[in-house]
């Protein structure tokens, strides 16, 4: 009978952005979802604002809190947030990271966490935070391919018209994949 090895596997969640592009005064992923929504405010409470509020963070962060293949989730936040989120990432059992000036900084400040201050898991997922709407699938194929291959990156179908610079016509996309940012490389 083949035993097949169980492999830890933590996430970095980079999620230190200012909200800039969005034209917000604070971070993007702080942002309410349900700001202009009909919904009932006694439906339920949201654990980080006390209210009926999810914020893209929760909605991204979800994926990966209920992947039972998923050891521990690695929250790289800006200083600025950083209190803020503290008592609410210690109550979802989320490890909290002060990040960089850039997003690698960031992400090597939460490795550095990592390797300084717990068992070092088989894996680590680096995703980027603004990308809320990653799934379980996704999670699983990435999971297969690195154990298999040692490393991954997502690639998906293009659904979107492509044109190539300098002609008036459309691009076929047959063939054409994107290479997705939710994770820079697994480890």
């Amino acid at each position: 009978m083949k035993v097949s090895k169980v492999y830890t596997t933590d996430v970095v969640v980079a999620a230190a952005g200012r909200g800039k592009r969005v034209g917000a005064a604070q971070n993007k992923l702080l942002l309410n979802l349900n700001q202009n929504s009909d919904r009932n405010e006694k439906a339920g409470e949201d654990k980080l604002f006390g209210k009926n509020v999810t914020t893209l963070l929760e909605y991204g962060l979800k994926t990966f809190q209920e992947h039972p293949g998923i050891r521990k989730i690695f929250l790289v936040v800006s200083k600025k947030d950083f209190q803020i989120l503290q008592p609410w990432a210690e109550g979802e059992g989320l490890i909290l990271v002060e990040g960089g000036e850039r997003r690698q900084d960031s992400v090597h400040k939460a490795l550095e966490h990592i390797h300084q201050h717990d068992e070092l898991p088989d894996m680590v997922l680096i995703h980027d935070g603004a990308r809320i709407f990653c799934t379980r699938d996704l999670i699983d194929r990435i999971l297969d391919v690195c154990r298999e291959n040692g490393s991954a990156i997502p690639v998906i179908p293009i659904h979107d018209t492509v044109r190539r610079s300098g002609l008036n016509k459309n691009q076929a996309r047959t063939g054409l994949k994107s290479w997705r940012t939710h994770w820079k490389k697994m480890i």
